[in-house]
């Protein structure tokens, strides 16, 4: 699940306690998502990472190659929670990301997410990779292959943050900055050990969930304590229950909420 924005308006929150009501497990693939849940319903749930970090292993050679993957797809039957103008920005950023590695004598080259199996070959080939793409992250990590990713939503930050290094998340207004994520970091022990509990915890926590339903004690038994500790900064994601608005104010408030996770800290 991601961040339950709708609870506190009261022309949909009816209908998202009975949905809640109705529903027998609740997983979150980071702490804050969790964590605002948790504040809005007394209802048993759990740090669930994203299934992409089950991503198994391809047996590809490095290259010298650097991959960039600069398109953001919103599916056109989504509200737009980013800025409007965010695609044109993202796509002016990499362009000059592309010139300025370029220069640097870096052999660079546009990731193409057309054929999904392929796309995991090149990130697996490549040395490093510069992405907006919360997934092309996940595999990147699954791949061995470094990374950095630009934080265009906090879900870069916060699901990507409970495995890799921080210091791998740029926010938008730092990309122009290249010095300052070349070279890329290597992966750490740390890293790799986060990304083995991860593997491992959700595989065990896969047939927990399939022997509870085949059971019918889902939510009466309890999944394993995630193995990894969460930290981050709740200051900055500011959520709860408010009085009733009018359709168009939530969601330019909803928007005004991601756009404050564009900037830096």
């Amino acid at each position: 699940m991601g961040i339950p924005h709708g609870e506190g308006y009261t022309l949909i929150s009816h209908k998202i306690d009975y949905f809640i009501n109705k529903v027998c497990f609740f997983g979150f693939r980071d702490s804050v998502s969790k964590l605002i849940f948790d504040s809005l319903w007394d209802k048993q749930s759990y740090l669930f990472p994203d299934l992409g970090f089950l991503t198994k292993k391809y047996n590809e050679k490095k290259t010298n190659e650097i991959l960039l993957q600069k398109k953001l797809r919103i599916p056109s039957n989504f509200i737009k929670l980013t800025p409007r103008d965010y695609e044109k920005i993202s796509a002016s950023q990499f362009d000059l990301l592309y010139k300025k590695l370029s220069s640097k004598n870096y052999n660079v080259k546009f990731l193409n997410w057309k054929n999904f199996n392929d796309a995991i070959c090149e990130i697996a080939k490549s040395q490093w990779i510069v992405t907006n793409n919360l997934h092309a992250g996940i595999i990147a990590l699954t791949q061995a292959t470094p990374f950095s990713a630009l934080s265009y939503q906090g879900k870069i930050n916060d699901v990507l943050g409970i495995v890799a290094n921080k210091e791998r998340i740029i926010y938008p207004n730092r990309i122009y900055e290249v010095e300052r994520f070349i070279p890329p970091l290597a992966y750490s022990q740390e890293e790799k050990q986060n990304l083995s509990k991860i593997q491992n915890y959700l595989k065990k926590s896969l047939l927990w969930i399939k022997k509870g339903i085949e059971n019918n004690e889902l939510e009466s038994s309890k999944m394993d304590d995630f193995p990894i500790k969460t930290a981050f900064e709740y200051e900055k994601y500011v959520y709860g229950r408010v009085k009733a608005k009018t359709p168009r104010r939530i969601i330019n408030h909803i928007k005004k909420l991601y756009a404050s996770r564009i900037s830096d800290s």
